[in-house]
């Protein structure tokens, strides 16, 4: 029996990325309750890898996702809350997770500055990807066969522009190295760079 899933595979061993636990638990140090938003959280993967935290924590957990995810959570996933876009999602909450998302969305930067534009106290993002070179592109993923079959345009930011424009929306960066793997980036026939991947906690500095 598989301990937890993640983008549709199966773990039959937990692998806990103890960088992300310590940001939430530092969250709820701070604030004495956890409210996230899991932006693009699918339908759970990081709340039940961990849910016996969350239950100790007493956490409450949100996710906003695309609209067939949100409807299949809605009717049989009681313990979330499925939301459709971050303008739902009550005011109470004081912490956004954005786990291996923000590559994956069309207008990533768009929809950032606008979560970082609500000043939400408490931001994490994990197993973000960069570029090596430092610089933005937009390239083909694809998925290995062996999880599924499919390519996807994936955005690899340049990390010096990426902390750059946290920065100037008023947060402080705390960041972490991810330490579960990189994706190749195929340069030509034989040669390949890998991926820088980075995981942030985000604090909103006071008077922001």
């Amino acid at each position: 029996m598989a301990v937890y899933e993640q983008d549709g595979v199966c773990f039959h061993k937990m692998i806990v990325n103890y960088e992300l636990i310590s940001a939430f638990l530092y969250v709820f140090a701070k604030e004495r309750n956890l409210d996230v938003i899991d932006f693009g959280g699918a339908l759970g993967s990081t709340y039940f890898r961990y849910r016996h935290l969350w239950e100790e924590l007493a956490a409450k957990w949100t996710i906003v996702e695309q609209k067939h995810f949100i409807d299949w959570g809605r009717e049989h996933i009681k313990e979330i809350n499925f939301e459709y876009s971050l303008d739902q999602c009550s005011e109470s909450a004081n912490c956004v997770l954005l786990s291996s998302v923000l590559s994956y969305l069309e207008d990533p930067y768009v929809i950032l500055d606008k979560i970082l534009k609500r000043k939400f106290p408490h931001i994490i993002i994990d197993e973000q990807a960069f570029h090596p070179e430092d610089r933005n592109k937009v390239m083909l993923q694809n998925v290995p066969p062996s999880i599924y079959q499919a390519i996807y345009p994936v955005t690899l930011f340049s990390l010096s522009e990426f902390k750059k424009f946290i920065e100037q929306r008023g947060y402080t960066i705390w960041e972490w190295d991810y330490q579960f793997g990189n994706v190749p980036i195929r340069i030509n026939t034989d040669t390949y760079l890998e991926t820088i991947e980075k995981g942030f906690y985000l604090s909103l500095k006071e008077g922001a």
